[in-house]
């Protein structure tokens, strides 16, 4: 899973979330964010060799957290996840 973003500053961490329904998901893993200010390209493995539902949990200093929109990633095709 690769994704990136414009600008991160204030955010601490990523979470990777998967889902088989898209109504409860479970964190796979996390990433430290960069905190950079011209953003920055992430990317994490996941092992799992079935489709997927993933979305991306960001979480700031200050306890603010947001969410990227939900996708379905299968193995062995390319999605885009902004």
């Amino acid at each position: 899973i690769e994704w990136s973003t414009i600008s991160e500053i204030n955010t601490q961490s990523f979470e990777i979330q998967a889902s088989d329904n898209a109504s409860t998901f479970k964190t796979i893993g996390s990433v430290k964010a960069n905190n950079s200010s011209n953003g920055s390209i992430y990317s994490f493995s996941n092992t799992n060799a079935k489709t997927n539902l993933y979305r991306i949990k960001s979480i700031d200093y200050d306890g603010k957290v947001s969410y990227s929109k939900i996708v379905s990633i299968s193995v062995g095709k390319e999605t885009q996840l902004s």
